[in-house]
């Protein structure tokens, strides 16, 4: 798996699931311990650079949240809970900073409901190159085959036939066999003795499933 130790859990979830081929991919339990400490590593990462460069501006920031989350917020959506008046949510007036679940929504709230992971999945999934590494990673080019809509119903067809011709020609061998059991059968000592119906007047033979058809309809010699 060396493509996935450059990347995390949602990297591989996001690239597989670009291509809808998740459920095709089966983890052991020390690939997901691998990954989850890679996606661990980056989060801290990520946190360490957050700190140095909002360290100056934290108190300020962590103030002015607080006082925004003091204040009290007009409701605009009902499923946030409590009683939404149409006329104030029209005229009510909110930071548009975060506008995925509405911008009157504090950051902290935002963030539990919205997942910052999630975030990083979906961005992922637009990324095609590292999707297609991750792809080729997990399912190899022996173990999958892709092909056109018209080209699948192509061989689905093809394949509809082909059963169809050896449903038939099972059919036709088990009715030969049938039709052999009906005037041949085969004696201990391996001699077969085929079934005839001899004219009593003639004394004409006929083989067959249809001899007997074959006796009444023939031009008998002796009348």
């Amino acid at each position: 798996m060396t493509v996935a130790n450059a990347r995390g859990y949602y990297d591989i979830l996001g690239a597989l699931s670009t291509f809808e081929v998740s459920q095709e991919v089966s983890l052991t339990h020390e690939e997901l311990t691998q990954l989850a400490q890679e996606a661990q590593k980056e989060s801290e990462g990520g946190d360490v650079q957050g700190k140095k460069t909002d360290g100056n501006s934290e108190s300020g920031d962590a103030d002015a949240n607080d006082k925004d989350d003091d204040d009290e917020r007009t409701p605009v959506h009902s499923y946030l809970g409590g009683r939404v008046k149409v006329k104030e949510a029209a005229l009510a007036s909110y930071d548009l900073g975060h506008t995925l679940l509405g911008g009157y929504v504090p950051q902290h709230q935002l963030e539990s409901l919205s997942s910052i992971d999630f975030a990083n999945y979906f961005r992922r999934t637009l990324e095609n190159e590292d999707a297609v590494q991750i792809f080729d990673t997990f399912l190899p080019a022996s173990s999958r085959t892709y092909m056109l809509p018209s080209t699948q119903a192509e061989r689905d067809a093809q394949a509809g036939v082909e059963g169809s011709t050896a449903t038939n020609a099972a059919t036709a061998a088990a009715q030969a066999a049938e039709n052999a059991a009906n005037y041949e059968r085969v004696l201990p000592d391996g001699k077969i003795v085929r079934k005839v119906v001899v004219c009593k007047r003639c004394n004409r033979k006929f083989r067959g499933i249809d001899r007997m058809k074959q006796l009444r309809k023939h031009e008998c010699a002796a009348k």
